[in-house]
């Protein structure tokens, strides 16, 4: 018998010291004690000091009742975790649902068109903004004076851009313009060094000035 005890005993106490590394604080302590007190030489020295553990009742209640307790524990434990568990992943399905907080670029608050006359884009335009293509919420807004204030001249052939604040003026280059898209080309060879497909707003003050790459940039004209 007390072999058994003693092997009961020590899977208590192993599953008490396993539930305290899993975080089940309390039902762990109720196995510690049961699996302490079925060691037969702990019984033998509280029975020399406490006589009523000699009384088998008294003694097998308490093992039953520090069981039960245990056991009860266990399961509430169990279940706030996986409540716990369950409000994490509502909570973090309630974040991937919520629509992200949109910067809404101006091609969506202005009425853009790729019918309009060549010479309703000469003049001298301002970069206000850049975002690509493909994340177009991602706006990035050109602060003034700064160094990436840029300034596009077009003429009815000439083709400019200048950084009034930074690097200065670029070269002049020759341009081509068919059917909304701008191709900038160097001299006799006409070989095309930048291509832009350009909206004009409806109210003539704004371009949008997309890139193969994707990048688009916002002019607004200079006055």
């Amino acid at each position: 018998m007390k072999i058994v005890k003693i092997v009961i005993a020590v899977i208590l106490i192993m599953s008490a010291l396993g539930g305290f590394i899993t975080g089940e604080a309390l039902p762990s302590v109720f196995m510690l004690v049961l699996g302490i007190l079925l060691i037969p030489n702990v019984k033998e020295i509280i029975t020399k000091n406490l006589k009523f553990w000699n009384n088998k009742a008294i003694r097998y209640g308490s093992y039953i009742g520090l069981f039960i307790l245990a056991s009860l524990f266990i399961d509430s434990d169990k279940y706030a975790n996986q409540q716990q568990s369950q409000e994490q992943s509502q909570q973090v399905e309630a974040k991937q649902e919520e629509p992200a907080k949109e910067i809404i670029p101006p091609k969506k608050q202005v009425k853009f068109s790729t019918d309009y006359d060549k010479s309703e884009l000469y003049g001298d335009w301002e970069l206000t903004q850049t975002f690509e293509e493909a994340t177009p919420n991602e706006v990035t807004k050109i602060e003034d004076n700064s160094e990436d204030v840029k300034i596009l001249h077009l003429t009815k052939s000439k083709y400019q851009t200048s950084y009034p604040y930074g690097a200065g003026e670029n070269p002049t280059f020759n341009y081509t313009f068919n059917n909304g898209y701008l191709s900038v080309v160097t001299g006799k060879m006409k070989m095309e060094i930048y291509g832009y497909t350009v909206l004009l707003s409806e109210d003539k003050q704004l371009i949008y000035v997309k890139e193969k790459s994707g990048l688009v940039q916002v002019f607004k004209r200079k006055n």
